[in-house]
């Protein structure tokens, strides 16, 4: 397969922020999870990553990662040493933190990303190519943080 003959591994990652920190009037209000959402989470990212690692049994390098944080954040992230973002398109009707929204990942990863759309069939390809100039002016950082 091409992809063992470079040596291509293949990365699953899956965050959710269970209760995202709320900031209103100067306050912010942090939510630590209970063990029940922590072992619910837990149960759906199981599914999740065992659907995702059969689909890709025919390759000899693939990974599950997950994390209780936001998608975008988690995403951004662990997209620092990867060649390829791919995506599922922006759903409406999740929660904002439970999104891995693409207009936030194309800027902040400085890596290229492909969004599939929802209604794509198997796509049968011979080769593939995707080219990527690896230079400042191709690529986009997320600001400094802004620490005191």
């Amino acid at each position: 397969m091409p992809a063992d003959r470079f040596q291509a591994a293949l990365i699953g990652i899956a965050g959710l922020a269970l209760r995202p920190t709320f900031a209103a009037g100067g306050v912010v209000v942090y939510h630590e999870a209970t063990a029940r959402e922590c072992r619910t989470v837990s149960a759906r990212f199981d599914d999740v990553g065992g659907r995702f690692r059969a689909k890709g049994q025919h390759l000899k390098q693939v990974e599950w990662r997950t994390a209780l944080e936001l998608p975008y954040e988690l995403v951004s992230r662990e997209a620092r040493a990867a060649d390829l973002i791919i995506l599922g398109p922006r759903h409406t009707g999740a929660n904002g933190h439970e999104l891995a929204d693409p207009d936030v990942i194309l800027l902040r990863a400085g890596r290229p990303v492909l969004v599939v759309p929802d209604a794509v069939g198997p796509l049968q390809l011979r080769r593939a190519m995707i080219a990527w100039k690896d230079t400042r002016e191709c690529r986009r950082q997320a600001p400094p943080d802004c620490g005191g």
